[in-house]
């Protein structure tokens, strides 16, 4: 629903996808791939929100930087799997 949705990206859920949408996921990892911290020894982090810029704001999870917006401090080994 629109109104849950705060631009927050799962990557593996979209990278999960390529076998169904190639063309979309293939572009969609490049650009994730491309932030700077997001991927990582193990993998891309659990999630990133490149719009949550909120500097200001305390978060219980993940890091907020002005540059790249919010993105997970953890990995999800589970969703790792369909990468």
């Amino acid at each position: 629903p629109g109104e849950r949705d705060d631009g927050t990206i799962a990557a593996t859920a979209a990278l999960g996808s390529l076998p169904f949408a190639s063309e979309i996921v293939i572009p969609a990892a490049r650009a994730l791939t491309a932030v700077p911290g997001l991927y990582r020894e193990y993998g891309l982090l659990g999630g990133y929100n490149r719009s949550f810029r909120y500097t200001d704001q305390k978060v219980t999870t993940g890091n907020v930087s002005a540059e790249n917006g919010w993105m997970a401090r953890d990995y999800l080994a589970l969703g790792q799997a369909p990468v």
